[in-house]
């Protein structure tokens, strides 16, 4: 499973930013020298590598290297992993051929996954994937054909999804469409940063499956993936999307942006059937030009190879020089503030809001001054210390929080009725809750994503909402706890919200 995890994160932090990215350049063939030379064990370098899912190119490097005990070692460990995507990718492949003759080959079409593999077939772009995404004619009757099929149900879907099912042992994300995330003017400025209202538009099926191509998932079989074009542009907006927003519990182990996706992207708009012209206004329409300056500008800082990175977008002299972005990222849903980017931050390592939130208090961009926001203590001697960021039309919000031994309890109160669609997200440190009412069945939906912790959520609405969290663990350490709180309305992005950042202190 390519994540991180205690006993490679432990590895990991030991070896030198410019250590990682030179692992990076030889994974992808910029650069032939020996891996022995890297100053890290062979365990670490392919644990580096596939967390990076560039196994199959490392192995096809490795292949020109003469035989050390080193590279012996680092081999049989990248074998190792290259078995299992093997193994992954043969069953993907039997699900997608299935569901190609149950359902019709032009009702559905392959999105991202393991598709650079297959349009430049070149089975050393072969990597992990956790899934299918499929993006569906009609996605409601697709979805319970399936079920009659004997797919089961597994968790919520998002706003673009019309379900997440499982066949077998692979999990398949259902598109109603692909969404390509933008900004509208800016709401409210405030402290370091701007709200934006952020929309979705849309990508629909009718659009991509005439750009869409047939290939043979099992011999004999056979099913509709993207053009390369389709799949750059794909690929392109999915990567930025991931490294603007540093919420989303998913980037909390690894880096913001991976190199198979710089890779694969780089391969690609390479492809003899890329089309420059069709991408070109792909980018147009959806204001993409820019996007895809930055993703070459994060291509540059990881590989350092401008030449490369040129064939995606443009890399500003100042970054070539300097070797920092200087950029605006998603604290949280709709809050954008200024972030010097490096590689290490955009690539090399994980990077996300807890680690934000921590460089704002140590920068003292955080007041004591909480307006609409009051702490009570509990139990241990505990404050938050940080600020409430959102200048627009709020309301007044009642905390309560309780430490002992291994725990913390938070206990909010607000007006009810202010939010017709509560949506409230709230990280402890790695940890991620989030509860919210989905307008398309009016339901509360709870998500949860512990990290080494026991944690839960739940909301009571009423005349006064009453949201209570609690988070334990038996080495817990509440001090310098980084905690970040929203409280919103799902659908009406208007609405008054509130907003707080900052640490715990003990």
């Amino acid at each position: 499973m390519a994540e991180w995890n205690a006993k490679a994160d432990s590895s990991l932090a030991k070896i030198d930013s410019e250590t990682l990215s030179e692992i990076l350049s030889w994974a992808t063939g910029r650069t032939l020298r020996e891996p022995d030379t890297f100053r890290a064990e062979p365990y670490a370098v392919s644990e580096y590598i596939r967390q990076h899912r560039l196994v199959g190119t490392a192995m096809r490097v490795l292949e020109k290297h003469s035989s050390s005990d080193y590279n012996h070692q680092l081999k049989q460990l990248l074998q190792d992993e290259m078995k299992v995507i093997a193994s992954g990718v043969k069953e993907r492949n039997k699900v997608l051929a299935y569901l190609s003759s149950k359902l019709g080959r032009d009702e559905i079409v392959a999105l991202k996954g393991n598709t650079a593999a297959r349009l430049c077939n070149d089975v050393s772009l072969d990597r992990f994937s956790w899934d299918i995404d499929i993006l569906a004619k009609n996605p409601r009757n697709i979805a319970e054909t399936m079920q009659s099929l004997g797919a089961s149900v597994t968790y919520l879907p998002a706003a673009h999804e019309e379900v997440n099912l499982k066949i077998g042992d692979v999990d398949i994300d259902l598109h109603r469409y692909f969404p390509i995330v933008q900004s509208i003017a800016p709401l409210h400025l405030s402290e370091g940063g701007a709200w934006l209202s952020l929309t979705e538009v849309e990508l629909p099926f009718e659009e991509i499956l005439p750009h869409s191509v047939l290939w043979e998932p099992v011999t004999g079989t056979q099913a509709r993936q993207l053009s390369p074009t389709y799949a750059a542009f794909i690929s392109a907006m999915h990567m930025y999307v991931d490294y603007i927003r540093l919420y989303p519990p998913i980037t909390r182990f690894r880096p913001r942006v991976r190199g198979f996706e710089l890779y694969e992207l780089e391969r690609l708009i390479s492809h003899d059937n890329f089309n420059a012209e069709q991408f070109s206004v792909l980018c147009d329409r959806f204001n993409a030009n820019v996007v895809m300056d930055r993703l070459a500008e994060i291509h540059y800082l990881a590989f350092g190879d401008v030449e490369s990175a040129s064939r995606i977008g443009l890399v500003s002299r100042s970054v070539q020089e300097d070797k920092i972005i200087e950029d605006h990222l998603y604290l949280a849903y709709g809050f954008k503030i200024r972030v010097p980017i490096n590689a290490e931050k955009a690539v090399l390592r994980p990077y996300s809001s807890p680690d934000l939130i921590n460089e704002r208090v140590d920068q003292s961009l955080h007041s004591k001054t909480m307006n609409h926001f009051s702490p009570t203590v509990d139990g241990d001697q505990i404050c938050l210390f940080g600020a409430v960021s959102w200048s627009g039309p709020t309301f007044t919000v009642d905390a309560k929080l309780k430490s002992s031994p291994g725990s913390l309890e938070i206990f909010l109160s607000y007006p009810g009725g202010i939010h017709s669609m509560p949506d409230i997200w709230i990280n402890i440190g790695y940890n991620y809750l989030r509860v919210y009412r989905d307008h398309r069945n009016n339901s509360l939906n709870y998500k949860r994503d512990a990290a080494q912790s026991e944690i839960d959520i739940t909301l009571t609405e009423g005349e006064t909402n009453r949201v209570y969290v609690s988070l334990s663990r038996q080495d817990l350490d509440i001090s310098g706890l980084p905690i970040s709180i929203l409280l919103s309305d799902h659908v009406n992005f208007l609405a008054p919200r509130f907003y707080f950042d900052g640490t715990v202190r003990a």
